[in-house]
């Protein structure tokens, strides 16, 4: 059944009613966030409200702290939002990738998709996977689907989707600094 472009818009109004809705909710249960704060920041050029969530950790075993970040981002006009963080590489991997065999370039390609696509989160390369300057790890949660569960759930998978890719980049930079040595 197609919708009328009087129910698109209605169905339109709708979700960015949920979404303030969802956005209310979701700053709430952040204010007591320990170590952290929240900013919200509206891109009206992109049409959407993001929320940056930034923290501290020391739960590592150095017992530092480590400042953690992401992102929940809401489409107006859309049922669903993201939450997504960035793994930052360094530039001088991005050149030194260039350079890598097609072998090994596929090799780091795969070990850091694997793990996040087992986990059912969404990756991007930035700006593409030639010329990297950072990795893109997602989630989308539905409104139909949203509860307090769902999305603890999904933030903690995003931030271990995190760890798991600079785990691995540590592990595949030394390994491959030894064969180039």
């Amino acid at each position: 059944m197609k919708l009328t472009s009087i129910e698109k818009e209605k169905e339109k109004e709708k979700n960015n009613i949920r979404l303030k809705e969802i956005l209310k909710t979701i700053k709430e249960w952040l204010q007591d966030l320990k170590n952290g704060t929240v900013e919200e920041l509206e891109m009206k050029e992109q049409n959407s409200v993001i929320l940056h969530v930034k923290f501290e950790s020391d739960d590592n075993l150095d017992k530092k702290m480590i400042q953690f970040q992401y992102f929940v981002v809401f489409l107006y006009d859309v049922d669903v939002f993201e939450i997504s963080t960035h793994y930052y590489f360094d530039k001088s991997d991005s050149t030194g990738f260039k350079i890598m065999s097609r072998e090994d370039k596929v090799s780091f390609a795969n070990m850091l998709k694997i793990p996040l696509l087992t986990m059912n989160l969404g990756y991007l390369w930035i700006p593409d996977l030639i010329g990297f300057e950072s990795l893109q790890i997602s989630r989308p949660i539905y409104f139909d689907g949203f509860s307090k569960h769902n999305f603890m759930t999904t933030v903690d998978s995003v931030l271990h989707g995190y760890e798991i890719i600079a785990s691995l980049y540590e592990e595949f930079r030394n390994s491959v600094s030894k064969r180039y040595q």
